[in-house]
C-alpha cells in the first residue's frame, strides 16, 4: 500500500509577517527535516509549494498508514509550537 500525505503549514504567512522570512524559512527547513525523519527507507518527502509538503511511503496495512499520518501531524505541530522557544532552529 502506498500512502500519500499532503501537508500544509497554515500559519506560515503569520510567522513570516511577524518574525520575518528568515524565521519562516527556518520553520520550513525544520518541518522538512522532521518529515524526512518519519519517512522510512522507502519514503519520500517533497516540498511542492510555498508552505506545502507531500510525503509518500510504502506501508503494509491501514495501521501503518494511520501511524504515518499521525506522525506527520505531530511533527508539523511540534515544529510550529516550539520553534519560537529555541534560540535557533
Amino acid at each position: 500500500m502506498v500512502v500519500i500525505l499532503c501537508c500544509d503549514i497554515t500559519e506560515l504567512k503569520a510567522i513570516n509577517d511577524e518574525f520575518g522570512h528568515e524565521i519562516g524559512d527556518a520553520v520550513l527547513g525544520e518541518v522538512g527535516k522532521r518529515l524526512g525523519e518519519i519517512a522510512e527507507q522507502h519514503g519520500t518527502v517533497a516540498r511542492i509549494g510555498a508552505d506545502e509538503f507531500v510525503v509518500t511511503q510504502l506501508v503494509d496495512d491501514q495501521t501503518g498508514a494511520d501511524g504515518l499520518s499521525l506522525a506527520a501531524t505531530t511533527v508539523a505541530r511540534r515544529a510550529l509550537d516550539d520553534w519560537h522557544t529555541r534560540s535557533a532552529i
